[in-house]
């Protein structure tokens, strides 16, 4: 059959729209997967491998630590402990060295220490909402020990974590004879005690099908959910030459917000006498002059530092 023509022996517009229609269908809907792929990437999370410490637990005499009751098996239980006022320092010296290790004197009251590494980086857009970003919360998180398990419990969790070390952590006695993970060699600062609140601690909520291994810490320390545990180390107390940047900082800052209140408030007054003015003339009324926004209010003292160090006047939080 042949298409419709005009007059003049011309296909019509609308016979050549449809003919064209008909011819390029198929290949329309060849094509239509691949930019379906193309349009919605496909997001994948990161997988970990689990391993677990081999833990010597040759000493077999040493006392629990402060504040630890032992459970039928001798495994520990640390829930609360006393906050250190740690002083900052420079993180070049301050660190120390650890060896992801057990020490001797504790290793028995220890079910199991786990660690975690990458297994494969996985796949993650822009467009994505990636599970797996770390939660940073200075003061709002405690780590416990519980039956000889580390675990993490957070401000807004339903219930503890099982803690996985993405780095190299050590467990130990301190010199006050509590508990303490980070590293040994380090500064306070570089240290918590586990019971410590007002740490400052970044972990990553994670599912068991992203942890390769993971069944064999569940034998041990049970199922519950799991976190891996990027940064564990105490909010230190701000040094004084950082108080004293900040301070300066701060007045600049404070300077410049009054300025521009100022200059905004003084911007809404005239725009206010003008709209009066033009209303009581009865003539045109002119749009108001656009007028500055105010800054964000300048920060209490108590809230230098931020995420950084913790003002020496502001108490250590209680924590969850």
């Amino acid at each position: 059959m042949k298409p419709p023509r005009n007059r003049n022996g011309r296909i019509s517009p609308w016979a050549l729209g449809l003919l064209l229609a008909v011819t390029l269908a198929p290949i329309a809907l060849y094509l239509l997967p691949d930019l379906n792929r193309i349009a919605e990437p496909q997001s994948r999370p990161p997988t970990f491998g689990i391993t677990l410490l081999d833990i010597d637990r040759s000493v077999t005499e040493s006392p629990p630590t402060q504040g630890m009751e032992l459970n039928a098996e001798s495994f520990g239980t640390v829930t609360r402990a006393p906050a250190v006022r740690a002083p900052m320092v420079d993180p070049r010296v301050g660190r120390g060295t650890s060896g992801l290790a057990v020490e001797p004197g504790v290793a028995r009251f220890i079910r199991a220490w786990p660690s975690a590494f990458l297994v494969d980086e996985g796949v993650r857009p822009e467009v994505s909402t990636l599970a797996l970003r770390p939660e940073d919360f200075p003061g709002g998180g405690r780590l416990v020990l519980r039956d000889g398990c580390l675990r993490i419990v957070k401000q807004g969790w339903e219930e503890e974590r099982l803690a996985i070390p993405f780095q190299h952590l050590d467990i130990f006695r301190d010199p006050e004879g509590y508990l303490a993970v980070g590293q040994s060699g380090g500064a306070e600062e570089y240290r918590l005690r586990i019971g410590e609140t007002g740490g400052h601690i970044m972990v990553s909520p994670v599912e068991d099908g992203y942890l390769e291994g993971i069944a064999k810490l569940r034998q041990h320390c049970g199922d519950a959910p799991v976190a891996l545990l990027y940064q564990v180390k105490r909010l230190p107390d701000c040094s004084a030459d950082f108080l004293r940047t900040s301070e300066a900082e701060g007045v600049k800052y404070r300077a410049a917000f009054e300025a521009q209140k100022e200059e905004s408030l003084a911007c809404q007054r005239g725009n206010e006498e003008r709209a009066a003015k033009e209303q009581q003339a009865g003539g045109p009324r002119t749009p108001p002059v656009p007028c500055p926004p105010f800054l964000s209010p300048p920060p209490p003292p108590e809230a230098v530092g931020g995420d950084i160090c913790r003002h020496p006047d502001t108490p250590v939080p209680e924590g969850p």
